[in-house]
């Protein structure tokens, strides 16, 4: 997989140990990939899961509006269709108490003492005439009246662990594209 950033590591959730490098890689860079932690049937019954909602969004928009522009949608809440899907068995069981999700988040934290705020996710349809910028959920929640401090100089207050149900390849590129931070 080539994901436009030279030297990132992939961390395999199948092997002993995986979780600490994957938080270091976290803290040093605000994000870190994690491969293999949704596979087998797990996979295929999540891929089914998410296939069916989408269908049941595409009959409500039959010309693909989107709720994110044409053809962009999310599962989650601000403009969504169906709000998060954690009344969703799928969305639970295979997402949320994923054990390599998991051990990747006790680690970031320090603690299993976390809270899971949601279970949405985001989808594209072939067509879509553009590509969605990086950006941020939460704004600048930090009011400094001086400017000179964002929430960007804090630790992180919430984590997102997006899975992706397809294959990354040169037809549907990247979720996102990350720069690479530097020192």
């Amino acid at each position: 997989m080539n994901s436009g950033i030279k030297g990132l590591e992939l961390h395999n959730a199948q092997e002993e140990g995986f979780e600490v490098a994957a938080a270091a890689d976290f803290h040093r860079d605000g994000f870190c990939v994690v491969t293999n932690a949704l596979v087998g049937q797990d996979l295929v019954r999540m891929q089914a899961a998410s296939d069916a909602v989408v269908r049941e969004m595409m009959a409500l928009d039959p010309m693909h509006v989107g709720n994110r522009g044409s053809h962009r949608y999310s599962f989650g809440p601000g403009g969504s269709f169906t709000g998060h899907q954690m009344h969703r068995i799928e969305w639970a069981q295979l997402l949320v108490d994923n054990e390599a999700c998991r051990k990747v988040m006790t680690e970031i934290w320090g603690s299993r003492d976390y809270v899971c705020k949601g279970g949405g996710g985001d989808f594209v349809l072939p067509g879509c005439p553009n590509i969605q910028p990086l950006h941020e959920d939460m704004g600048n929640a930090l009011r400094d009246p001086s400017g000179r401090m964002t929430h960007r100089d804090l630790p992180p207050p919430a984590c997102t662990c997006n899975f992706l149900m397809c294959d990354v390849n040169w037809e549907n590129g990247p979720i996102r594209q990350v720069r690479a931070l530097s020192g």
